[in-house]
């Protein structure tokens, strides 16, 4: 994924340098009390914000893995993201994925930054898919057995964020923070935005599971990141789609609007080596809607 209109520090401190002083001059105060107008206007021309889609990952308890076990929890979480990555690779969605570019490590879990809605929802059914894979004890069996398997919540939030030295900041991060926090039923939340996202452009987010390749594309046609002719979208491994509104919740002054989401993905694992392929259906999220 591009870079995004980058703001560095030396670039930004050239100009704020040019309507400031580094230092305080009493002879001035006047000038101070109109800083609040003039860094309104400062940031509105200097600190673009641009809207994304981020998807939020937690793994559950990660405090309260003990004998060794914790240490291992950022490596595991590493090579399920990964498969994520191939697998989205495959699907087209992620040509020019660089996760030092997009992930913000949390130490137990992260967020990672997309174009839209979309690519966060398949990215996450991706992660799950590699996630299945390590607790079934597809992959590193012993790893796995030695863990006792990991459980993952999700977020997925779409509003404003910007990039500062290499790092994003802003309101879909804060706010997908929120929610995972509020969160105790390791559930797969949405906000209201990609709640409408979906609902615009697919008549609903359920609506994936009847949508083509060539519906897929034409959402996709004005994101300058991906060409949408390459998408390996197939929509029959959508088994079934549930949304459910939950109770609008506060946290931390932040007014809340979220959709509990439930997908059961038809996936399939295959053996090079042996030849064999392996059919199944797992569930991301769950039908709990309680108040979050």
């Amino acid at each position: 994924m591009k870079m995004d209109n980058i703001i560095s520090f030396n670039g930004i401190n050239e100009k704020v340098k040019k309507i400031d002083s580094i230092f305080f001059n009493p002879d001035i105060p006047e000038e101070i009390e109109k800083s609040t107008d003039k860094y309104k206007d400062f940031v509105k021309d200097n600190i673009p914000q641009i809207k994304k889609s981020v998807l939020g990952l937690d793994i559950y308890k990660y405090s309260q893995y003990k004998n060794g076990k914790q240490e291992l929890i950022p490596f595991i979480f590493d090579i399920i993201f990964n498969g994520a990555i191939y697998y989205s690779k495959y699907q087209a969605l992620l040509e020019n994925t660089d996760k030092e570019k997009q992930f913000i490590s949390t130490g137990d879990g992260g967020f990672i930054v997309f174009p839209t809605p979309l690519h966060s929802l398949l990215f996450n059914c991706n992660f799950y898919k590699a996630l299945h894979m390590f607790n079934s004890r597809h992959i590193y069996p012993e790893l796995s057995k030695f863990i006792g398997g990991l459980t993952v919540r999700s977020s997925i939030t779409y509003d404003s964020v910007f990039n500062y030295e290499k790092n994003w900041y802003g309101k879909a991060i804060i706010k997908n923070a929120r929610i995972l926090s509020k969160d105790k039923l390791n559930r797969f939340l949405i906000d209201k935005e990609t709640f409408d996202y979906f609902l615009n452009r697919l008549n609903g987010i359920e609506s994936l599971s009847i949508r083509t390749k060539e519906d897929i594309r034409k959402i996709l046609k004005d994101e300058d990141e991906i060409d949408p002719k390459k998408v390996n979208f197939d929509n029959t491994e959508f088994k079934n789609i549930h949304v459910q509104k939950l109770e609008d919740t506060v946290a931390k002054e932040t007014k809340l609007s979220i959709y509990n989401l439930e997908i059961q993905y038809l996936s399939s694992i295959k053996d090079t080596k042996n030849k064999q392929e392996t059919s199944f259906v797992l569930t991301i999220g769950n039908s709990n809607v309680m108040s979050i």
